[in-house]
C-alpha cells in the first residue's frame, strides 16, 4: 500500500502494511501479551502527523454506541510484556468470541497464536480485485513504526523495483501554482522526481520501494523504511518532503502522482551539484534496481 495517505489534510504516512485476506477470516496473535480494542479516527496535524482518537470497546458498550466513522474502523491491539503495540485494523465487532469480549473487558492477557477476531467486510475494490484486510501496524513504546516485514516471516521475493524514470522539476507553470515534471535534459533545478514501485506478490498491488538511495558524489539521500519509518534522529518525516502528489504535465495540465499505483518520490539535489547521480531502489527483502543519470544545475 502507498505510504501517502490523501482521504483528509494533510496527508500523512500509511505507516503500516495491508494484508490482503478473505472476508471474516480469523485473526492469530502473533505474540502474548494484553488486549485492547476499540474504535478508531484520527485528526490531523498541520505537519502532516495525525492524532489518535479511540472510543474504549467498552465505552461503546456502556451507552456511548459505535462512532460516527463506524464499524470498519475497529482495532484489537496486543502490548507484549516489551510495549511494543500490535495493531489490526478493521476487524469485524460484530463476530468477536465470547471468550476475547471477555478478556476485552477484564483486561485479561491473550497467549500466542489465540483468535483475535475476524476481518470485516470491506465494501470497496481496489484494482477490479475484493479489498478485504487487515491494516497492520508495529508500534515501539517510544512510538516509531516498525516495518511489520522486518519482524515477520520473510515472504519470498526474487523481483527488484521498478525505477520507470527520472525528472526534472522545471518550474512553477499551472494556475494553482504545481510543479512541471519533465524527463531529465541539459539542467535540473534544486531537486529530481524518482518514479519507483514494486510488488511483493503478483502485479494488481503496487507498492513504493522500501529503500530509496541517490547518491551526488560525496553527498546521499536516503528514504529507508526497512526496519522503522522514521527519519536519522527517530522522528516520523514529512510526507511532504517525499513525495510529489500533484503535478503539471509540459502542456500546463495537472497530473495526480502517488495514485494508480504510481509513486513520485522527491530527491533534493546538492547546491549547484555538477555530475553524475546514481539512483538505488531496493525492495523489503535486498532486491536492487539502479539507474544513473547526469546533472547539470543552471548556471548563474
Amino acid at each position: 500500500m502507498h505510504q501517502l495517505q490523501d482521504y483528509t489534510k494533510p496527508d500523512y504516512f500509511h505507516a503500516g502494511i495491508d494484508l490482503r485476506a478473505l472476508v471474516y477470516q480469523e485473526i492469530q496473535s502473533p505474540v502474548a501479551g494484553q488486549i485492547e480494542a476499540g474504535y478508531y479516527a484520527y485528526s490531523d496535524n498541520p505537519d502532516g502527523s495525525t492524532q489518535k482518537y479511540i472510543l474504549s470497546y467498552a465505552d461503546s458498550l456502556s451507552g456511548k454506541g459505535t462512532p460516527p466513522w463506524g464499524d470498519l474502523y475497529f482495532e484489537i491491539a496486543i502490548v507484549d510484556k516489551n510495549g511494543f503495540r500490535f495493531e489490526f485494523h478493521h476487524i469485524d465487532p460484530d463476530l468477536l468470541s465470547k471468550q476475547i469480549i471477555r478478556k476485552i473487558l477484564n483486561k485479561q492477557p491473550v497467549k500466542t497464536g489465540e483468535s483475535l477476531g475476524k476481518t470485516a467486510r470491506w465494501p470497496g475494490k481496489r484494482n477490479g480485485l475484493p479489498y478485504h484486510h487487515v491494516h497492520y501496524n508495529i508500534i515501539s513504546p517510544n512510538g516509531i513504526y516498525v516495518n511489520p516485514l522486518y519482524l515477520s516471516t520473510p515472504i519470498q521475493d526474487s523481483i527488484p523495483p521498478n525505477i520507470h524514470f527520472v525528472y526534472s522539476v522545471k518550474n512553477k507553470t499551472c494556475e494553482d501554482g504545481l510543479w512541471t515534471l519533465d524527463k531529465i535534459g541539459s539542467e535540473t533545478s534544486n531537486f529530481i522526481v524518482v518514479e519507483s514501485n514494486d510488488y511483493i506478490q503478483g502485479k494488481y498491488f503496487a507498492t513504493p520501494p522500501t529503500h530509496l538511495r541517490a547518491v551526488f558524489g560525496d553527498d546521499v539521500w536516503e528514504w529507508n523504511y526497512a526496519k522503522t519509518l522514521s527519519d536519522s534522529q527517530g522522528f516520523l518525516p514529512d510526507i511532504r518532503d517525499l513525495y510529489v502528489q500533484d503535478y503539471c504535465d509540459l502542456k500546463g495540465r495537472v497530473q495526480r502522482g502517488t495514485k494508480s499505483e504510481r509513486f513520485f518520490i522527491k530527491i533534493p539535489v546538492p547546491d549547484q551539484y555538477n555530475g553524475p547521480v546514481l539512483i538505488e531502489a531496493f525492495d523489503f527483502a535486498g532486491n536492487k534496481t539502479t539507474r544513473q543519470i547526469m546533472l547539470s544545475t543552471p548556471s548563474i
